[in-house]
C-alpha cells in the first residue's frame, strides 16, 4: 500500500469515527427529548454537577453589566436575584444549587430592592449555612434591620470581609455593628445612623472606628456633618 493510499484510508477512518459520533450525539438529543427533558436539564447530564456549580458560583461574582454604574469596578451581580432564577429554571438546577448553597451565596446585594430583607429572613439564611461563605455584604439601605442581623453575621459569617451598612436605621447600636468590624477589610458607613449609645452618635462612631482595625484596607465614612476629628485617631 503507498502513501496515498495509507492516507486516503486514514481519512476514510476519520470520518467514519465522526459519523458514528453525530449519530450518538443525535441519538442522545432524541431520548433527552423523547423524556422531556428542557435544555436546562441537558446541560446537568452533559456537564458534572461540580462544574455546573462552578460556573453558578463564577456568575455571582461578575462584574455588573450596567455600564455608567459607578461602582462598576467593585460591584458584582451577587447571589440575588441569579440564585432564585436558576432554581426556579428546572428541578435539575434547584437541585444542584441545593447540594452546596454556601458555594453561590459568596456575594450578596440586598440594596437594589429584589426583596425586602428582614432580621427574621437575614437570621434564617444565616442559621442554615447558607451564609457560611458570604465575604461582601451589601446591605445599604436597609434600614429595618436591628441588632439581631449583626448578631447573627458575627456568629455565621466568618468569612465577611466586605460590608455597605450606608443608611442604616438607628435600631442598630455601635456595640453590634463593632463585633463583625475587626474582621472587615473594607466598609462603607455612609449616612450612618447609630443609635445613641456611648457618648451620642459621634461618640458611637468612634467606638465602631477603633473596632475597624488591623485588616482594613477601604473606609467610606461620607457624608455625616457632625463627624469630628475625635474619630481620625481612632482610625
Amino acid at each position: 500500500m503507498d502513501r496515498e493510499e495509507e492516507e486516503e484510508t486514514l481519512a476514510a477512518r476519520r470520518k467514519k469515527l465522526k459519523r458514528k459520533r453525530a449519530d450518538a450525539q443525535r441519538a442522545d438529543a432524541r431520548a433527552m427529548t423523547r423524556a422531556g427533558l428542557s435544555f436546562a436539564e441537558q446541560s446537568t447530564r452533559a456537564l458534572p454537577r461540580d462544574v455546573l456549580l462552578r460556573i453558578f458560583a463564577m456568575a455571582t461574582e461578575l462584574p455588573a453589566d450596567v455600564a455608567d454604574d459607578a461602582r462598576r469596578s467593585t460591584h458584582r451581580t451577587g447571589a440575588i436575584p441569579l440564585v432564585p432564577k436558576l432554581a426556579s429554571t428546572c428541578r435539575a438546577f434547584r437541585d444542584v444549587l441545593r447540594e452546596r448553597p454556601e458555594s453561590v451565596w459568596r456575594v450578596v446585594d440586598l440594596s437594589y430592592g429584589w426583596c425586602r430583607p428582614s432580621d427574621a429572613v437575614i437570621r434564617r439564611l444565616c442559621a442554615s449555612g447558607q451564609w457560611a461563605k458570604v465575604h461582601t455584604l451589601n446591605l445599604s439601605g436597609c434600614a429595618t434591620l436591628t441588632d439581631k442581623t449583626y448578631a447573627a453575621l458575627a456568629k455565621h459569617c466568618p468569612e465577611l470581609k466586605h460590608l455597605d451598612a450606608s443608611g442604616m436605621g438607628d435600631k442598630v447600636t455601635a456595640g453590634a455593628l463593632a463585633s463583625i468590624a475587626g474582621r472587615l477589610e473594607s466598609a462603607s458607613l455612609d449616612h450612618l445612623s447609630l443609635s445613641p449609645a456611648r457618648g451620642g452618635v459621634r461618640g458611637a462612631t468612634t467606638y465602631v472606628a477603633s473596632a475597624l482595625t488591623g485588616r482594613l484596607k477601604r473606609l467610606s465614612i461620607a457624608a455625616l456633618p457632625w463627624l469630628g476629628n475625635d474619630v481620625l485617631p481612632a482610625v
